[in-house]
């Protein structure tokens, strides 16, 4: 019997679903992210919850840029405190180059997938007909790209600048908490501009902060705004781990 663990990790919260053969939502947990958080702790964490749930096959979203299972950018797993905070220089040292998926699946003896998170949130949408973009809303920035069903390899934007502040800074949770009136603003801002960064026919907005929004605040952009009111990253993850080998 394959038991499969899908684990959503951000930089404020780590989450985690089991799914059996059947594919079905079993009970999702959560557990706040240390700040920063050292590639040592990461896999700890993981790794007792592979071995709590007795899972043979772990499928991790990563909020960082990752290949092939190897972190090249933790993006705020190595701040101190999340979005514009100071980088810890040991702990993003730390990530740089880190073989994730070889190191749990070694930990754990179980088969493992490392993608970046916003991507299992986009394996978890409806993106099979035209372009989507996806984004998730957070403690910073996640965005993903899909056409036709296929998921595109684009570079992580969150870190990236938008105006005076980066793209994080703009619409991350800080920036929510500070003034949600504001917040509301630049996040439609920040869609229209990567509405037309990416040429995208329907957007899907994720994410803890997504509840926070309605699809009316878009209508002026004349496109499908999608509110995913779930956790699909954890349905993504559990879908990639189906399509994709694993270490």
């Amino acid at each position: 019997m394959t038991i499969a663990l899908a684990v959503d990790v951000g930089a404020t919260a780590i989450k985690w679903q089991p799914f059996g053969d059947d594919g079905e939502l079993r009970s999702a947990r959560r557990r706040r992210t240390p700040s920063p958080c050292h590639p040592d702790e990461l896999v700890a964490i993981i790794s007792e919850r592979v071995k709590h749930h007795l899972a043979n096959v772990v499928a991790v979203g990563f909020p960082g840029d990752v290949i092939d299972g190897v972190v090249t950018d933790p993006a705020n797993l190595a701040r101190v405190a999340g979005p514009g905070s100071p980088i810890d220089s040991a702990v993003a040292l730390a990530w740089e180059g880190f073989p994730l998926r070889e190191t749990v699946a070694e930990r754990t003896g179980a088969r493992c997938l490392v993608v970046n998170d916003a991507v299992a949130t986009a394996a978890g949408c409806d993106v099979q007909s035209g372009r989507h973009l996806v984004i998730t809303l957070g403690t910073g920035l996640g965005v993903a790209l899909a056409a036709d069903g296929m998921l595109l390899n684009i570079d992580d934007v969150g870190g990236r600048m938008f105006g005076d502040l980066t793209f994080d800074e703009t619409v991350g949770e800080t920036a929510r908490a500070n003034d949600p009136v504001v917040w509301i603003k630049s996040v439609v801002a920040v869609i229209a501009h990567l509405r037309e960064q990416f040429d995208v026919g329907t957007i899907h907005v994720a994410g803890g902060n997504a509840k926070r929004l309605s699809p009316q605040e878009f209508a002026w952009l004349n496109l499908p705004v999608i509110i995913e009111r779930s956790m699909p990253a954890l349905v993504g993850l559990n879908r990639l781990r189906l399509a994709y080998p694993t270490a």
